[in-house]
């Protein structure tokens, strides 16, 4: 028992030390409870998420194959293992992953969350080869002999447009994610202050200061702010989807200009 109470307590410190981003802190922990209590699959389930946190992709999978192989039905160990795999850009690895636990938990929300990273994974890659495939062609272009130089011009200026597309879907891209982050955040914030007793007085942060305040009246700014942000997600998801459309039908479009032309 008194080994129960030690591996609880270094797993406690380890995901402290997480909590914290001190990543080499919770692996550390995580260690010395893992010696104490070598089949528990949560240690290695926690020390892959850790691993993975500061970097270590390939030893954040050898933990997840190691809480899998001692728990085959940790759905988390599943997420932990998969996500390891798309850490080392081995999407294949990670797909195959997520669908064989599917197969197992069809509902399971972190799978399914994974299946949209994975798609946007192959979408990004098929952007990026239609992107350089453009920009190959558009340099045959300037360099063929046959092809008039309004053509060579209209072929650069699509050529442009798909990079410039390209460059600002990554940039509206992140800036989403930044704001699912924030609002995910909010989110938590709003469930804390929902449990506070109804007088409950609470700080809220003016640029540098806080200032005491009701928990009416931060939840109503919370409220606001989660409602401006599921707005602007909305407007950058729109945002997305069109440029992603423009960098295909562009890409389709130069190319096809310089298979006519240099045909």
């Amino acid at each position: 028992m008194a080994d129960d109470a030690e591996v609880d307590a270094l797993k406690a410190a380890g995901n402290d030390a997480f909590k914290k981003g001190d990543f080499s802190g919770a692996v550390s922990n995580y260690d010395k409870a893992i010696l104490l209590a070598p089949k528990n699959h949560l240690l290695y389930s926690n020390r892959s998420l850790a691993k993975h946190s500061a970097g270590d992709f390939v030893a954040a999978e050898a933990d997840a194959r190691k809480c899998l192989e001692l728990a085959p039905d940790f759905m988390k160990g599943v997420y932990r293992l998969a996500n390891a795999q798309l850490g080392q850009n081995d999407v294949d690895a990670a797909e195959d992953t997520v669908r064989k636990g599917l197969a197992r938990d069809a509902e399971n929300p972190e799978l399914k969350k994974l299946v949209r990273v994975i798609k946007g994974r192959r979408d990004k890659a098929k952007r990026k080869a239609a992107v350089q495939a453009a920009t190959g062609a558009a340099d045959e272009a300037r360099g063929a002999s046959g092809v008039d130089e309004a053509t060579k011009r209209e072929a650069q200026q699509l050529a442009e447009r798909v990079q410039q597309h390209e460059r600002e879907l990554r940039e509206t891209q992140a800036r989403l994610g930044a704001l699912r982050r924030e609002t995910a955040r909010t989110q938590i914030t709003k469930n804390e202050i929902d449990a506070l007793e109804g007088n409950t007085e609470v700080y809220r942060s003016v640029g540098k200061m806080f200032l005491l305040s009701d928990k009416k009246g931060v939840g109503e700014l919370l409220d606001g702010q989660m409602k401006r942000g599921e707005e602007r997600t909305a407007q950058l998801t729109a945002r997305a989807q069109f440029l992603d459309r423009r960098v295909r039908e562009q890409t389709a479009e130069f190319q096809q200009l310089v298979k006519q032309a240099t045909a």
